[in-house]
């Protein structure tokens, strides 16, 4: 009789416990370590609002010449994704709309015999399409990877000589809480 009853116990538990449970983390921080020697930094924080959907916040900079030639780039983004599994773990299709301020600073100047510094302001609408892990016993660690497209909407002014309809590419490094 001890012996059925351990069984079904057993059996039981077997057929109750999913094949892959949920991870109790909900949040992320994490940054793109392999642009930092190149000067370009971006940071993102992403909280799981359900079970199959996060929201983002990411940030990104970059600047590129010397001071008498500069090209730099400031963005700020607000993300959905979602995860046809579990949020924050695995594949995601996510969008996005953000703000961006593109500059340039050049020794050229106008006649004026001062150097011309140019900025333009605008928003941005982009898709993405990505995977994430969360690695470890306690799956602490998470590693994202993903790619998209970014369109970007100048406020006024002339649009500067740049594309307005480009690819993105993300590497995130962070820790899961």
């Amino acid at each position: 009789m001890i012996r059925r009853v351990v069984l079904c116990a057993a059996a039981v538990s077997a057929l109750a416990t999913p094949a892959r449970a949920q991870s109790a983390k909900r949040q992320v921080v994490s940054i793109n370590p392999l642009g930092i020697p190149a000067g370009f930094y971006s940071g993102e924080y992403e909280l799981a609002v359900s079970r199959n959907v996060s929201g983002a916040l990411g940030a990104s900079y970059f600047a590129l010449g010397s001071d008498f030639d500069e090209v730099s780039y400031l963005s700020g983004d607000v993300k959905l994704r979602y995860y046809p599994q579990w949020a924050l773990e695995g594949f995601s299709v996510g969008v996005s709309a953000g703000v961006i301020r593109l500059g340039a600073e050049n020794s050229f100047d106008d006649g004026s015999g001062e150097i011309v510094d140019d900025s333009e302001s605008g928003m941005t609408i982009g898709t993405s399409f990505d995977y994430s892990w969360l690695l470890g016993e306690r799956k602490g660690f998470a590693v994202g990877l993903g790619a998209g497209f970014k369109r970007v909407v100048l406020f006024g002014g002339e649009v500067p000589d740049v594309t307005t309809f480009y690819p993105t590419l993300r590497l995130s490094v962070g820790a899961a809480f």
